[in-house]
């Protein structure tokens, strides 16, 4: 498990996640607008 996910278990934070994601999903037409067009950045192992 990925030390987030591992974390979120721990604490017992699902419900809390499930809320910022509803909250996010609500707004993603106003957020939208702060990210890019175009390709994604390129990432360097």
């Amino acid at each position: 498990m990925r030390p987030l996910g591992r974390l979120i278990s721990v604490l017992r934070a699902s419900a809390l996640v499930d809320v910022l994601d509803r909250l996010v999903a609500r707004h993603r037409g106003r957020l939208g607008r702060y990210v890019p067009d175009g390709p994604m950045p390129r990432r360097y192992p």
